[in-house]
Parts: C-alpha cells; structure tokens; sequence
C-alpha cells in the first residue's frame, strides 16, 4: 500500500492537471466551433445550460479561483489546493501551495509543469499534447465541448446547482466520464469529478470564483529556474 501512495504522490506532482478532467470542461471558451452531439432523452436541458455556459464565459478576459484537487484511488488520496488564473489568448496558471509548492503554466504556446522540491522543468508545445489532454484544451477556449464529448445527460438539479455527465467521444483519452457541477445564479463552474479508464478519480472543486481581475501578462510568462533540469515531452 505503500509503494502505490508514492506512486500517486509522484503521478499527482508530475501532472497535476492532465485530466482536469479535466478539468474544468467549460470554464472559459473563447472559441466556437462546430459539433454533433446526442443529448440523452430525459435531459434535453443539459446541452443547452453547457451553451449558455461557454456562451458567458466567451465574453470574459480573465478569470480567478481557489481550487482543491484530489487524485483517488479506493481508499488512497492525495489531495492538492491552490489558486487558478486564466486568461484570454490561450493562457493558464496553477500555482499549488498545499501540500508542496509546484507551478502548472500555459503561455498560449507551451505548457509548463515545474516542481521546485526537484528543481525539475516538464515542458511540452501545447499542440503536441492535444490528443492527451483534450480538456486543457478545453479550458483554454481552443475546442468546443460539442467536439470532445458524444453524449451529456442532467444527472440531478437542485435549487443552487445543475450536475452534467459528459462523455468523451474517445476514452483513449483516459476518462470515460466527467461530471460538472454548475451553479445556477453565476453559471460558474465549481466542481468537476473525473472517473477515469484506470479506475482512479479525479475531483477539483473551485471557490471564491473572481470574473475580469486584473491580471499582469507577466504571471504567464515562465523563465526557467537557474539549474534546472528541463524534460521536453514531446520528444519522450
């Protein structure tokens, strides 16, 4: 048990926002393109309040949140938190804080995940990783969901909140589905539960939700820490 702790401690360090499952489906959509997608028939709704969804975000220039962020398998978790930024023309920032310092970046172009505790740069162009990380993607506005997902369904309703299945049209992709919790009032984004191929799960939940702060265009900007070791994935 112990040897797969530490194997969810190293995977959760190294890629902490590869399924974010996606994160965060429709957080900020600033682009819209085509799709077909099959909405199951008693949750006619649910595409439409994704619309709406991209729809408001579309229009936003940045966007802030407190976020918590679980990696789980069975009774074995590790658990992240930190603070998002994202902003338009295709750029994002996780700074974690809890429970060790490391930065996830995106400059529009490449996709950055440092670990200070290893002084240990993973750098990949972030075309390169489309396939694997379909859902950053996604937050960066440079895919509709209409195009990633075959199937949404309403799963519940409650008086603050709607909760969407999405289904990826592929699960080579690593997940087979992604619930999105969505508050009516603000049309935010608050939680995300991935269940992946590999039976792990992956919960973000987000708070404290700032629409239009401003933001230095220095915060995505990543220079390479003196000494660091840099990977470039996409020659692994």
């Amino acid at each position: 048990m112990a040897g797969f702790h530490q194997r969810l401690i190293l995977r959760a360090r190294r890629f902490p926002v590869v399924r974010v499952g996606l994160v965060a489906a429709v957080l900020v959509v600033l682009l819209v393109c085509g799709g077909r997608v099959t909405v199951a028939a008693n949750s006619v709704d649910a595409a439409s309040i994704l619309d709406q969804v991209q729809k408001k975000y579309a229009s936003l220039e940045s966007l802030q949140a407190d976020f918590v962020q679980k990696l789980i398998q069975g009774k074995d978790q590790r658990v992240e938190s930190g603070v998002l930024w994202l902003r338009r023309g295709a750029k994002m920032r996780w700074d974690y804080a809890s429970p060790e310092h490391k930065i996830f970046l995106v400059d529009g172009k490449t996709q950055f995940t440092w670990i200070p505790s290893e002084n240990r740069v993973y750098r990949e162009p972030l075309k390169s990783s489309e396939d694997r990380r379909t859902p950053i993607l996604l937050l960066l506005g440079k895919l509709h969901w209409r195009k990633v997902f075959t199937r949404v369904e309403l799963v519940s309703e409650s008086s603050g909140s709607y909760r969407i299945r999405a289904h990826p049209k592929n699960e080579s992709l690593g997940y087979q589905s992604l619930d999105l919790e969505i508050e009516k009032n603000t049309l935010h984004l608050v939680r995300i539960d991935v269940e992946n191929v590999d039976r792990t799960r992956m919960e973000f939940t987000f708070s404290g939700v700032t629409e239009n702060p401003r933001l230095d265009p220095q915060r995505f900007v990543f220079r390479i820490p003196k000494g660091a070791e840099v990977i470039d994935q996409a020659e692994m």
